[in-house]
């Protein structure tokens, strides 16, 4: 698409030469230049938003805390029309955070980025129905 390259050559010159991210966008907006979420919609690709599995999640973070910012990314990302996932809250029939697939505690190692590309490719396959039956809620918990 030569119309999105170009836009993303603009951004990547714009941040090298010193551009903030906030700048960018502001120029970008005045240009008459669509969010991306409203150009992917337009043309038919379907945004999924998703947290990866982080295995010490909810040790790092207050269970409250945590629930209560997933809880807002729902919401967020909700308002904008996309179905928001955070793989913590993954059922174990589902997917199931395994330590050996961890080079340490939040980043996957080749086994395990290998096994959850897998898992993803199959729940992109899913029906939406099929899709909200893998995860807890936030009420869940």
């Amino acid at each position: 698409d030569e119309e999105v390259k170009d836009i993303v050559f603009r951004i990547y010159d714009e941040f090298l030469t010193g551009s903030s991210l906030a700048q960018i966008a502001k120029g970008l907006n005045a240009d008459g230049v669509l969010a991306p979420s409203v150009y992917w919609q337009e043309k038919g690709v379907e945004l999924i938003p998703i947290t990866l599995p982080y295995p010490t999640a909810f040790r790092l973070y207050a269970p409250e805390s945590y629930q209560k910012t997933v809880e807002e990314l729902t919401e967020l990302f909700s308002a904008y029309g996309f179905d928001y996932r955070n793989f913590n809250f993954a059922k174990p029939s589902f997917y199931q955070i395994d330590l050996s697939e961890y080079k340490d505690t939040g980043h996957f190692n080749t086994k395990g980025a290998l096994r959850f590309s897998q898992v993803l490719a199959g729940y992109l396959e899913m029906s939406e129905t099929e899709r909200s039956s893998c995860f807890y809620t936030t009420d869940d918990f």
